[in-house]
């Protein structure tokens, strides 16, 4: 094929057919190639294979300086590049991209593109570099994690203004120069040792002048501060495996019980009462040594709080979250007005009582886990304290002070999400792995009261920076806390819908989109809608008929109590304003939903629902996310995400959740034996479906690549540590 420059052929079979250069009657493969400098674009599967019993495979041979751009498979021995194009592998993220005999390769060659726009990790296949050198693009937004082996003798340049990453099992080879000429290139693994960043180009193997500096500084102001996949959060830091942790029982956080040298009720209540945690590694100054020395003590001293002074702390934190979470959803001042205050600790109490009297939640209880900094006069190795305050029913307050290091808890949180990232082990044998340390230091302290008191649901009131803890993943040795407790995080307990609904739920309705422009598609979204409509009757709403303006009409609709969104969303600093969701027709703002908030205030929603979307975390604009949208409409409750999961995995979770639901399970309840069959195995692959519980199908007709995804199992907290309950648990 020879195509002339400024020219572009698209190539598109009938549906269901592959484009094949094929000599089946032969043993001999053939290769194709592509001259000239115009553009390719290929709709279907291309093979390049024979039709012997033991098929050999062709070269796909790109010679000119165009784009070859694939949006379906490719089956070939090695698809190659040497004028200085650019192979653009377009397919869906997950789906199947190059297949051969083995291993396929990849070959570039004077100055050629590897292009992938994909949040995902690259593991089965080989680039080779020739003597002109070549390099990946990645488009902004995205992250590749390429886990497989780069080598040659060429440059390697790194282009796009997404990130890649080279993680510590990548086999990186190649012996020419780095070049870091856009977006950003993290190094995990040995090699490269050093890279040479220009234009807006970042690398941790780079070597920064001030001038630099201030560019990339610039240039970072200008971005997002997050990305919304998980392993982007969590870059650099790095774990130790368990044989080199210290398992030292003595450092247990949940041992000793001293004098902090004051009065709780002494303590700063707003000077600086937050504690944000930067999971953006762009951010950090390059000291990990709070994740990376796990000899360091963390032993942690503990005191009582006195139920007064308890109750005093959690009115007074809880007013300045309020009107810092009112701030954020950008309520004015006669909205904010309308808010009512913090209750009472006897308020609290008489509507838990309310709530087990009707059997709307097991053994409820409030959980407040705030930051508070500590004092010039008071800092010694630590600099400040979690304070925890449990209110039930029935029992006095119970509260406890815990000494923390802001830096230290930092890095074990950061820690744990770069483990679920990788979905690792998480070594919950080991007191001294990051699951085990984070539950001593936010759930031990109280371990005992809960225990005695028989405590088994939970509206946590998180404070800012806490919120990112995805407390379902956390673990004391012997069961994760998302297993054994039904719960729900709230940002602020005035905003927070507390007394029993007086309403039943009633009708459901989903929406959802299946194709983007610009965006991963969600191929599951129309079956998963379909499997939510045979359980719960609702009316559906797909693709072009998901419009924004269907969304808010119909949400308005005091017929509906649930709603349902399967679609991408994406939570960005500068609040609701900048937040959008992506309708079947376009994005739509996250503002318009203070539209529900206004039109359901008679009735207002009981559960939205958002699958698929995307939360950024650490950032202290924007972590509100889902819980800022349940916020906004004025709904009850929500559901989202803390991290974006394979869409296989979250169709299957909120079919199984509503299967649940309509049992008349509670909300919370509900979530947590949706966890508990993930974690315990029981939700399985068996053939093309996705088995849940009672062993009935959740999803069926998979694709051999949707299959290969969950082919080992969803048993590991990644995929269901971070769905999360906002709001009213019951």
């Amino acid at each position: 094929i020879d195509l002339l420059q400024g020219s572009t052929l698209e190539l598109k079979p009938s549906s269901g057919n592959a484009l094949a250069v094929d000599s089946s009657s032969t043993a001999f493969n053939s290769n194709l190639t592509v001259s000239g400098d115009g553009d390719l674009v290929v709709h279907a599967p291309i093979t390049l294979k024979d039709g012997q019993t033991a098929a050999t495979y062709g070269d796909f041979v790109q010679t000119g300086e165009g784009i070859l751009r694939f949006l379906d498979a490719i089956y070939v021995e090695e698809v190659a590049s040497t004028g200085g194009g650019t192979l653009w592998m377009d397919q869906a993220a997950g789906a199947d991209t190059i297949e051969g005999p083995d291993k396929s390769s990849i070959f570039l060659d004077n100055g050629a593109l590897l292009r992938r726009d994909a949040n995902e990790t690259v593991k089965s296949a080989t680039l080779k570099l020739g003597s002109g050198g070549g390099g990946i693009s990645v488009g902004d937004g995205f992250t590749l994690i390429w886990d497989a082996e780069i080598k040659g003798s060429g440059n390697f340049s790194k282009e796009g203004a997404g990130t890649l990453r080279f993680p510590v099992t990548s086999e990186i080879s190649y012996t020419g120069e780095t070049l870091v000429k856009a977006g950003t290139l993290d190094v995990l693994s040995n090699s490269p040792a050093t890279a040479t960043c220009s234009g807006t180009g970042t690398s941790n193997r780079c070597k920064t002048t001030d001038t630099d500096t201030d560019a990339v500084v610039q240039s970072t102001k200008k971005k997002s501060t997050l990305k919304a996949v998980l392993t982007e959060a969590v870059a650099d830091v790095p774990i130790l495996p368990p044989s080199q942790q210290n398992a030292n029982p003595s450092t247990d956080l949940n041992s000793a019980e001293t004098d902090l040298g004051g009065s709780p009720s002494a303590q700063p209540q707003s000077s600086d009462p937050t504690l944000v945690v930067e999971l953006d590694s762009s951010r950090d100054s390059g000291d990990t040594s709070v994740a990376t020395s796990p000899t360091t003590s963390t032993s942690a001293s503990v005191q009582t709080v006195t139920p007064d002074q308890a109750a005093d702390q959690l009115r007074s934190s809880d007013q300045v979250a309020t009107l810092r979470t009112a701030s954020a959803l950008g309520l004015d001042q006669a909205e904010q007005a309308l808010i009512p205050p913090t209750p009472t600790v006897e308020e609290l109490q008489t509507v838990l009582e309310q709530v087990e009297s009707q059997r709307l939640a097991a053994r409820p209880a409030v959980l407040q886990v705030r930051f508070t900094k500590a004092t010039d006069d008071q800092q010694g190795q630590k600099d400040g304290f979690l304070d925890l305050t449990l209110i039930s029913a029935k029992a006095p307050v119970e509260a406890r002070r815990v000494e923390v290091d802001r830096k230290r808890f930092a890095g074990l949180l950061k820690a744990l999400y770069r483990q679920l990232s990788r979905q690792e082990p998480m070594a919950v044998d080991n007191p001294a792995s990051p699951t085990r340390q984070l539950h001593s230091l936010l759930v031990a302290p109280l371990h005992e009261a809960l225990q005695t008191q028989g405590i088994q649901t939970l509206l946590i009131a998180a404070d800012q920076g806490l919120q990112a803890v995805p407390f379902a993943a956390l673990n004391d040795g012997s069961g994760y806390f998302g297993d054994r407790y039904a719960f729900a995080l709230t940002p602020s307990l005035a905003l927070t819908p507390l007394s029993p609904s007086l309403d039943a739920p009633q009708g459901q309705l989903a929406l959802g989109a299946s194709q983007f422009e610009g965006l991963a598609p969600l191929p599951l979204v129309p079956q998963e809608l379909e499997r939510i409509d045979a359980s719960t009757g609702a009316d559906r709403y797909l693709n072009s008929d998901f419009t924004p303006q269907a969304l808010l009409d119909r949400a308005a609709d005091q017929r509906y109590s649930r709603v349902h969104v399967a679609t991408h969303a994406d939570f960005r600093p500068g609040g609701p304003d900048r937040s959008v969701l992506h309708t079947g027709t376009g994005p739509m703002s996250m503002a318009q939903f203070a539209r529900l908030r206004k039109d359901r205030s008679d009735q207002p929603l009981d559960l939205v629902v958002l699958s698929a979307c995307r939360t950024l975390l650490g950032d202290k604009d924007s972590e509100l996310g889902f819980a800022g949208l349940a916020l906004q409409a004025g709904a009850r409750s929500a559901i989202g995400t803390l991290w974006y999961v394979d869409d296989v995995v979250t169709s299957a979770f909120f079919v199984q959740f509503y299967r649940l639901l309509d049992q008349g399970v509670p909300k919370a309840q509900a979530l947590q034996r949706t966890r508990q069959l993930f974690s315990s195995g029981l939700v399985r692959l068996s053939g093309d479906e996705v088995i849940g519980g009672g062993g009935t199908p959740l999803l069926n007709e998979l694709s051999a690549s949707q299959r290969r995804r969950i082919i080992s199992g969803v048993s590991n907290p990644f995929f269901w540590a971070g769905i999360e309950l906002i709001g009213s648990p019951w």
